[in-house]
């Protein structure tokens, strides 16, 4: 577990306990995250080690096949996680508005971040330069509890450093409510802050930490699983593929040597004590190691209220069945909602104190957000009654209607666009109406009668 328990939180007494978290060996926490969040974002070098894993090294070597690096997991929690995927609306305190910049894009990445690890952090920073708060989601931490407390009274984080091997090797940063300081590598020694000082200038933790759910805070094992056990047997199909198609040459001499046996491939002979000279291929049945691979992920994907589709899928899903999925989705992130909207509040009650502790004034005005239903996306009719709705109750208007379908007309351009409507529409009201053209049986004989006899 990535937490520490601290008799108190004197600087030195933190120092000793992230220096005996590493000797313990507690930073092999750390190390998973860092491979779930690599697999999360689809790093191909962690994708392949999840793979050539499973594969002796000499057999991958001497195929030379490519690995399957394929990402899904990425678009499940994508899929799942979608508080964020619209930007809320949030009603601040009066002066808050233009101190956050950057709010929605951090948001969004930890609640991805929370979707994939369990648990993380946002650390909330004041820039002195620009006068307003910038944002950092934490993926690797250690939190600090003093005994018997469920909640963190600090929090200690690795320093990003592109040469260092292990996070002790790192220089970290601590903070509580009081302190603000550093810890040199391995936690050898306290370092002060920039101005010599190691207090902290909020007054207050400017750390938030968000769980997926209540007392849940593992990565998401079971698609991390389910994506490693999809690119593992799409790579064997890639083999399998290979050795059945070419199959592997044998022929009659010596038994192979100790270590001979493991060249294997159709470009190596198979030696045997009798037979003549042939080929051997395996009688693998190609179609369904990607049907396997596939109804793994789905099972899993269906465990989280979500449906995979699949180039040139053939398996239709009823209503009925769709109906319950986009129910279950519902309920689902409208607990995350809840959660989240609290998540919130405390952001910005947390931020309150950190502008009063700079000089800055906040009003006393109540938070409030609404989050956007993004996970049930309207058909065409269903826009096109809600729009009905909305014009004959005078809560929309075309202007509205036409910045909906284009956000980057503003408020003068949506409106010279509804007056260029009404005046092609008005044009075509004054335009005359053109002769009737006579197309029943005799129709110009009675045109020319009814023009006085000339046709």
């Amino acid at each position: 577990m990535n937490r520490i328990t601290v008799k108190d939180l004197d600087p030195e007494t933190i120092r000793l306990a992230v220096r005996g978290y590493f000797g313990d060996g507690g930073d092999r926490s750390l190390r998973e995250r860092d491979r779930c969040w690599a697999l999360y974002r689809g790093s191909k070098g962690a994708l392949r080690d999840e793979v050539a894993q499973y594969f002796p090294e000499w057999f991958m070597r001497q195929l030379r096949l490519p690995i399957c690096t394929q990402n899904p997991a990425r678009k499940i929690i994508g899929s799942r996680f979608i508080s964020y995927r619209l930007p809320p609306d949030r009603t601040n305190p009066k002066g808050m508005d233009d101190l956050e910049h950057g709010l929605d894009a951090a948001m969004r990445s930890l609640e991805l971040s929370v979707g994939a690890l369990g648990k993380d952090g946002l650390l909330i920073r004041w820039d002195e330069e620009r006068e307003r708060f910038i944002y950092f989601v934490l993926h690797k931490y250690v939190t600090l509890h003093l005994p018997g407390d469920m909640e963190p009274a600090g929090v200690a984080y690795p320093l990003r450093n592109e040469t260092a091997k292990q996070d002790r090797e790192c220089r970290w940063a601590v903070w509580t409510d009081q302190a603000s300081f550093y810890l040199s590598p391995g936690a050898a020694r306290v370092a002060n802050n920039d101005d010599g000082s190691d207090v902290n200038p909020y007054g207050v933790l400017p750390v938030l930490f968000a769980e997926r759910e209540d007392e849940e805070s593992e990565p998401l094992e079971d698609v991390f699983n389910a994506q490693g056990w999809h690119n593992w047997t799409m790579t064997l199909a890639g083999h399998a593929g290979l050795l059945q198609g070419l199959g592997v040459p044998w022929k009659n001499g010596r038994p192979p040597m100790p270590g001979e046996s493991e060249a294997i491939g159709p470009y190596n002979v198979q030696y045997t004590e009798d037979g003549g000279f042939g080929f051997a291929s395996s009688g693998v049945d190609l179609e369904k190691l990607p049907a396997l691979a596939r109804s793994y992920l789905d099972s899993v994907a269906f465990s989280h209220h979500l449906r995979l589709n699949w180039a040139g899928d053939s398996m239709a899903t009823s209503g009925e069945h769709q109906r319950l999925l986009e129910a279950d989705l519902t309920i689902a992130v409208m607990a995350d909602n809840l959660r989240w909207a609290e998540f919130e509040r405390n952001r910005v009650e947390v931020q309150k104190i950190i502008a009063q502790a700079v000089g800055k004034s906040i009003g006393s005005e109540d938070f409030s957000i609404n989050y956007r239903e993004s996970h049930l996306p309207m058909s065409e009719q269903e826009r096109f009654d809600l729009w009905e709705k909305e014009f004959s109750k005078g809560l929309a208007t075309r202007a509205d209607y036409l910045q909906r379908k284009d956000p980057d007309l503003d408020d003068e351009a949506a409106a010279e666009a509804v007056a260029e409507l009404d005046k092609a529409r008005q044009a075509l009201k004054d335009m005359p109406e053109p002769p009737a053209q006579p197309t029943a049986r005799g129709g110009l004989l009675a045109a020319a009668l009814a023009s006085g006899g000339q046709a």
